[in-house]
């Protein structure tokens, strides 16, 4: 089995669902999760009984878009998470820190607050490392975005995109085709890869 969906309503994981997922004598080995849900604690009840060495995608999704925090400790604390590759979730905000993610080559996710600290941490680590993919945060709070230059250099920010704070572009080692790239772009921030061709005229490939 490649993926497995669930989709958990208000009432919760369906009994007879949970049933069997408890009495299996093995974790049921999928290389993805999608877990579509309203509650924070219907996670773990579907998660838990995977297998931590297949899962390589973890996607959670809050149906109702609530915006709400949840707090991720439990779900951080697994194999699951220090092990799987991919990460993303939806309609609600993380309780966490930057640097809960990193082992992620590829992820797309909401947490409550960022630091021009953490975004330093982000380049730092994935800058010229081999298999990342993209790194994408969505925020609510920024600490200090005006520290930003100090470290990443002037930004380029193109002209009539109304929420764009800035933009960032670094030579990679051995690649002479594509360039890092981080994004700060309304409540978000976003590192990728970049095709040297794709970089706006009189931006500057640090």
């Amino acid at each position: 089995m490649e993926e497995f969906h669930e989709k958990v309503n208000c009432r919760g994981v369906p009994q007879a669902l949970e049933n069997i997922l408890k009495t299996r004598e093995f974790p049921i080995q999928v290389t993805k999760i999608l877990i579509n849900t309203t509650c924070q604690h219907e996670v773990m009840k579907v998660l838990q009984y995977t297998c931590p060495e297949t899962l390589e995608a973890i996607e959670i999704y809050d149906i109702t878009q609530s915006n709400e925090v949840w707090k991720f400790g439990n779900i951080m604390a697994l194999k699951h998470w220090k092990n799987a590759k991919k990460f993303a979730n939806l309609g609600f905000h993380i309780d966490a820190k930057v640097v809960d993610f990193v082992h992620f080559p590829m992820a797309n996710f909401h947490i409550k607050e960022i630091s021009t600290d953490e975004l330093v941490m982000v380049k730092e680590k994935f800058h010229n490392a081999p298999g990342f993919s993209y790194f994408y945060i969505y925020y609510q709070t920024f600490s200090d975005p005006e520290r930003l230059p100090e470290y990443f250099g002037e930004p380029f920010i193109r002209e009539g995109y109304e929420h764009d704070k800035g933009r960032w572009y670094f030579k990679l080692e051995d690649n002479n085709k594509e360039c890092f790239y981080f994004q700060h772009f309304g409540q978000q921030a976003w590192f990728s890869l970049l095709d040297r061709e794709s970089v706006p005229r009189g931006a500057k490939i640090q």
